[in-house]
């Protein structure tokens, strides 16, 4: 089934993150060398909030 995808930068929250008026803090941030580990906490179901990925 083809489901269209939302942007990153819509949603109710988008202008106010983009404004710097809403500050998001994820709970932790990997490097994409390292978006196994990523992967892992999250299959292992450790997550303790949104996590990141940055592209360096």
């Amino acid at each position: 089934m083809n489901r269209p995808t939302t942007p990153p930068t819509s949603g109710a929250g988008a202008g106010e993150v983009a404004g710097g008026r809403l500050k998001a803090k994820p709970s932790r941030v990997f490097r994409f060398e390292d978006i196994h580990e990523a992967h892992r906490v999250l299959e292992a179901g450790e997550a303790k909030g949104k996590m990141v990925g940055v592209l360096d």
